[in-house]
């Protein structure tokens, strides 16, 4: 019994070390609850249904991707899609989700560095494909940007030993 439940603790401890962070920017506040359980356990979902609250959400690393709604209540969608703009720019993959007759403008935020396009009603299994992939191009992307960066740092010579003034010009 001991054992089972170690197992099972370990499993979930597991399982919520994977679990991505997703932000859903949206003025929806229908959409929260249903792609919470329709995206179940392994991902946590964040509404956020203004900029500023998903730039302090992003700040703050609350999440993997983000979820960007074209569908607004508002009256300026240009308003709003200038604030997609500047969430794209941001390092963290972006995956807009819009119905067919925005697909237009979903497009050209892809041109502009959104990740990826999910139409609305989204199908369940292809969005997760697609947070999936876009964690992970932006996972292998981070790992890239270190890797130039410590290659980039000068070398040193730690272990070059010698005091006098032509040793020193060297070191």
């Amino acid at each position: 019994m001991m054992i089972q439940a170690a197992t099972q603790m370990a499993a979930r401890r597991e399982s919520s070390e994977k679990m991505s962070k997703i932000g859903l920017f949206s003025e929806d506040r229908t959409l929260f609850p249903l792609l919470s359980s329709a995206l179940g356990r392994e991902y946590q979902v964040k509404l956020e249904p203004t900029e500023e609250g998903m730039n302090s959400l992003l700040w703050a690393g609350g999440c993997d991707v983000i979820i960007l709604d074209l569908n607004s209540n508002s009256d300026s969608l240009q308003e709003r899609i200038e604030s997609f703009r500047r969430l794209i720019a941001l390092p963290v993959p972006s995956v807009i989700m819009g119905d067919f007759a925005s697909r237009s403008i979903a497009s050209e935020l892809v041109r502009a560095g959104a990740f990826c396009y999910c139409g609305r009603p989204p199908s369940i299994r292809d969005l997760k494909t697609m947070l999936s992939r876009a964690y992970e191009n932006s996972s292998l992307r981070q790992q890239l940007r270190r890797a130039h960066e410590k290659l980039a740092e000068p070398a040193s010579c730690d272990r070059l030993i010698g005091s006098s003034p032509q040793m020193q010009k060297v070191y």
